[in-house]
């Protein structure tokens, strides 16, 4: 309630809440400066300024503002919390990721979760956005490797992380984030996990068995052997594979 309360001292009015957790809390809202956005009010304490830079870096440049990026709109901080303000995001998923690696910035925490539908009002399609920058990694060069702590969702990890002791930290670069959107697109399509529990016994062994063999059982559910070897072989770093693979239907809408 003191979050609602806060908002509309600020102008907004609340229409609805669209999560809680131990961070905060996240509201659809309306201001007539900004119209409908997304606000998220966040503990002093779990404020990421990292969430707030990659905003800064991802629209430095106006012209190059990237229609499948979730972007911030405005940060305002308070005695006890900070509103951030975000567009609201009612598929581009792989040229979304392709844009931020090409920024240098590492998402680490690619899920289901952080990838939010929205419908320009009146087109009749739904556009996926890549959401939740609170855990990425900003790289000084972009094509070198660099050291990462243990970030993200347990099932999504890559072998990277995953098998990392927890304090140690690994080399890693950009390829993080296509396990991650690899796990998210199997799971999205089979509505299931490649693995056959979420034990850690059961995560390891698959990536065990993969970093053998290098293969991806075709599931069931995939009739089209051309699609799943797109989805399989897809250099998300290359922009040429990336537009075949939006143009095949991949990752878009």
């Amino acid at each position: 309630m003191e979050e609602s309360r806060l908002l509309e001292s600020e102008g907004f009015q609340v229409f609805k809440t669209i999560g809680r957790g131990s961070f905060g809390s996240v509201f659809l809202v309306h201001h007539p400066q900004v119209g409908v956005v997304v606000a998220k009010v966040v503990n002093n304490d779990d404020f990421k300024l990292n969430e707030w830079k990659v905003a800064g870096i991802l629209e430095d440049i106006r012209q190059e503002i990237c229609p499948f990026i979730v972007r911030s709109i405005l940060e305002k901080t308070f005695e006890k919390v900070t509103i951030i303000l975000m567009e609201y995001a009612n598929l581009g998923v792989l040229y979304g990721l392709f844009y931020i690696h090409s920024k240098g910035i590492v998402h680490r925490d690619i899920k289901p979760g952080n990838i939010m539908l929205h419908s320009p009002l009146g087109s009749g399609r739904l556009i996926a956005k890549i959401g939740d920058f609170g855990e990425i990694k900003i790289k000084k060069q972009i094509d070198n490797l660099t050291l990462m702590t243990q970030r993200g969702t347990v099932p999504y990890m890559p072998p990277e992380l995953f098998l990392a002791p927890d304090i140690q930290k690994v080399l890693c670069n950009q390829k993080v984030d296509i396990w991650s959107l690899g796990i998210t697109f199997y799971q999205i399509v089979t509505h299931k996990f490649p693995f056959q529990s979420l034990s850690e016994t059961d995560i390891k062994r698959f990536m065990g068995k993969y970093k053998q063999t290098g293969i991806l059982e075709q599931p069931d559910c995939i009739k089209d052997k051309n699609l799943w070897g797109l989805l399989t072989s897809i250099n998300i770093n290359n922009e040429e594979e990336v537009e075949l693979a939006i143009q095949s239907g991949v990752g878009k809408n």
